[in-house]
């Protein structure tokens, strides 16, 4: 009997592409933000500018922890054996 995901986490592979696409999101949301800080640079409305460059901030932190959970991923997909202090193929830690 085939078992079918009841949600979108319902399997730990589910979840890392769900972080993927979260990531790639997050990348072109904040690509957009470069580009709206670029067109608004000598702009009257300087209290955009300064919102337009706290959300690329705040996104900026966000896609650092896309990458980090991708490690991660990394890391579980060719470490499975259990070892707790790295892996000697990857050399991730």
């Amino acid at each position: 009997m085939n078992h079918l995901p009841d949600s979108l986490f319902d399997t730990i592979e589910s979840a890392h592409e769900y972080v993927g696409l979260l990531a790639e999101v997050v990348s072109a949301a904040r690509q957009d933000l470069e580009a709206d800080i670029s067109r608004e640079r000598g702009s009257e409305f300087p209290r955009r500018l300064d919102a337009i460059r706290l959300a690329s901030y705040n996104l900026a932190g966000c896609g650092k922890t896309m990458v980090r959970l991708k490690r991660l991923s990394r890391f579980r997909d060719c470490c499975d054996s259990g070892e707790s202090f790295g892996c000697n193929r990857c050399g991730l830690l």
